[in-house]
């Protein structure tokens, strides 16, 4: 960054600079106001690569897949590098264009282990965007079986596939999947804990709605006893423990035939760390 602000005079690297370094700062608790500081970076340096990306990752960030996309295309035009491809194919997802990342992904040489990963992920999603299920499961199974789970993206690439066992309807199989990423994800870059417990969700509240809860009566009188036999409240009443099973909730469209999808993806290859 400082050696692409050497480019500019000093005292305008200097406020483009804070910007960037506010941006930077911002991203994760706040990327609507980093990606306003990113703007702002770009509008007085927009010819220094750093901007451009400063924009684009902001704006990811922020969900303004449009812009990124804008920006992200720029800079891949700049430099050439392919580990933008990933990202970059993403936000053409984003915005309802999954032919176009299939496009970008098909047979692309990306050198960058972790970027590797990402590029089956999202190309995995395209495919199934497109309605094309089974071929995205294929995609990302394969990629698992060419990797060690301590390569890059691991945890990430087994993430994806217990994504999307859960959306083909099989909740035991996605849970398994998702206890094998818990164990993996030290870093918590995923949130599989959350999605643990939405795979198998606790039954405790079942039933609640059949107790009746009393209220205390005040004792005007020590001596006036009431007959046993008379107080129906003397013991809460029965709940049925039995809780339902969990239905599956069947989807309105049918799958389409994964023989639809075409010649296979050409899978970018998994270079090993």
């Amino acid at each position: 960054m400082k050696a692409e602000l050497r480019g500019v005079p000093k005292e305008l690297a200097a406020v483009v600079g804070g910007h960037l370094w506010a941006a930077g700062k911002l991203v994760e608790d706040d990327p609507a106001a980093a990606l306003e500081h990113a703007k702002v970076a770009r509008r007085l340096a927009a010819r220094l690569a750093v901007t451009r990306e400063a924009v684009a990752e902001t704006a990811y960030a922020a969900g303004e897949y449009a812009i990124a996309l804008t920006e992200y295309r720029t800079i891949y035009r700049m430099t050439g590098d392919s580990r933008y491809l990933p990202v970059l194919a993403d936000c053409n997802r984003a915005v309802g264009k999954p032919e176009e990342s299939l496009r970008l992904l098909q047979g692309a040489q990306i050198d960058d282990p972790a970027q590797a990963v990402e590029a089956i992920i999202v190309l995995a999603g395209a495919r199934d965007d497109l309605g094309q299920r089974q071929e995205a499961l294929r995609l990302v199974k394969d990629a698992i079986a060419q990797v060690a789970p301590t390569h890059p993206g691991s945890a990430r690439l087994r993430y994806a596939y217990a994504d999307l066992l859960e959306k083909d309807g099989k909740p035991e199989e996605a849970r398994e999947w998702f206890a094998t990423v818990a164990a993996l994800d030290e870093e918590g870059e995923t949130d599989v804990e959350i999605r643990l417990g939405n795979v198998d969700p606790t039954d405790e509240a079942d039933g609640l709605e059949d107790i009746v809860i009393l209220e205390d009566t005040p004792e005007d009188d020590p001596e006036d006893e009431t007959d046993p036999e008379e107080d129906e409240w003397d013991e809460l009443p029965e709940t049925d423990e039995e809780s339902e099973d969990d239905e599956t909730v069947e989807s309105d469209e049918e799958p389409e035939d994964s023989e639809t999808a075409g010649p296979a993806d050409a899978v970018p290859e998994v270079q090993e760390d």
